[in-house]
């Protein structure tokens, strides 16, 4: 029978679409978060079985959708959160495509991979002192930051590995820091969880979320960082041939 060829996504899709399973990324493609109001919707296995928690004051409004992602919401807590357990186990590459909307300098947590607390390539807003990105691994022993602040309303495209030799974050494409050492508890299975870095609804926007397992080449990580949709087909550009 014919075979259909995609053309990868160059923006984000404005239909419903599938992943591009044909983009040497998706191989090891574990796990996708992505706002269904921005055109894209849960079509794979691997992207139904995320959770929500929320504090127990405000059970029925955990987050708000717009027109340009999902927004985290929290009243009381900064611990709410959209998570997946037991996603990955070892080496991990972890991408966010996001929008920050107000200047953070706490260090609070806008993204997790982790488990009881050991984590592995997780993303903070804030070096303590500065509105930076910064990344780390085995309870914040081994970091990442980067040099820079970030510019409040951009979207950012933030990869994080995390291996034997410590953790890198990439921001665009692009390494900007490197932590090394030997992370605590490689092997363990890991959650995903996308949360909110403050007790302010709208500080962020996540646009895209997505998993892999071990580390994606430097090559890779740069393609997606000026691309991140090309991880996604575009459904108006395929081509049937015959085979």
């Amino acid at each position: 029978p014919p075979k259909k060829w995609s053309i990868p996504a160059t923006r984000q899709p404005a239909t419903p679409t599938s992943i591009d399973w044909n983009n040497p990324a998706a191989a090891n493609l574990v796990s996708v978060f992505t706002p269904a109001s921005a055109g894209l919707v849960p079509l794979d296995p691997i992207s139904k079985s995320f959770f929500t928690s929320s504090h127990p004051n405000d059970p029925a409004f955990f987050k708000t959708v717009t027109p340009a992602g999902i927004v985290l919401r929290s009243n009381t807590s900064a611990n709410y959160r959209l998570y997946r357990p037991g996603v990955v186990a070892g080496a991990v590459t972890n991408m966010i495509v996001c929008r920050i909307n107000t200047s953070i300098t706490t260090g609070a947590l806008l993204f997790d991979v982790q488990n009881g607390g050991w984590d592995l390539g997780s993303i903070y807003l804030g070096d303590g002192t500065n509105p930076r990105f910064k990344a780390r691994a085995s309870a914040g022993a081994i970091t990442a930051t980067d040099s820079t602040n970030y510019t409040v309303g951009k979207v950012y495209v933030l990869v994080t590995v995390g291996d034997s030799n410590g953790v890198k974050l990439y921001v665009d494409g692009l390494l900007v820091a490197t932590g090394l050492g030997t992370p605590s508890n490689l092997s363990l299975s890991r959650e995903v969880a996308y949360r909110s870095p403050s007790t302010t609804a709208g500080v962020v926007e996540y646009l895209l979320g997505a998993t892999f397992k071990g580390t994606l080449p430097d090559v890779m990580i740069e393609s997606l960082g000026k691309n991140p949709w090309q991880l996604f087909e575009n459904p108006f550009r395929q081509v049937w041939t015959p085979v």
